[in-house]
């Protein structure tokens, strides 16, 4: 999904700059669509950093650390980030959906089905940090993990 939203919101950016420089007209709708694409092309794939632990670190000070200390920063950082989002899930939820009551102004598509994504974000980054703390707790399951997936 996160593919084809990029790839509605390069064809929708080819076809706005076409109408724009060549046929000096410019079309609404496909703006508003362009902008509806590009916030799912970045909700939808920002959990699987969190999944794949590819997230931007700046570790000038973490990498001064032993391993064991290291471990117990990014569990403890891992399960701020699981309370957090789990508080947060209820809430976003009843945001994304009380904002089935607007529209968007030109294409008239309900908020609730823009924003989803942000609830999808959420759930995913619960389900993929819980695991990474797992990870950090039992490194033999990890290894073996790993392994195994090899």
């Amino acid at each position: 999904v996160p593919c084809i939203a990029f790839m509605v919101v390069f064809v929708t950016y080819i076809v706005m700059i076409a109408y724009r420089y060549i046929f000096r007209a410019q079309l609404n709708w496909i703006y508003e669509l362009s902008m509806i694409s590009f916030s799912w092309t970045v909700m939808l794939p920002a959990s699987q950093g969190g999944r794949t632990d590819q997230h931007i670190v700046f570790s000038i000070v973490y990498d001064l650390f032993s391993e064991r200390t290291r471990r117990w920063f990014r569990i403890v950082g891992n399960l701020v980030v699981v309370v957090t989002f789990a508080v947060l899930l209820p809430h976003a939820w009843e945001a994304v959906a009380f904002l089935a009551r607007k529209k968007s102004s030109i294409m008239k598509i309900p908020f609730n089905y823009i924003y989803f994504p942000f609830v999808l974000f959420v759930v995913l980054t619960l389900v993929h940090y819980p695991v990474r703390v797992l990870r950090d707790i039992l490194p033999g399951v990890a290894a073996f993990a790993d392994k195994e997936r090899a």
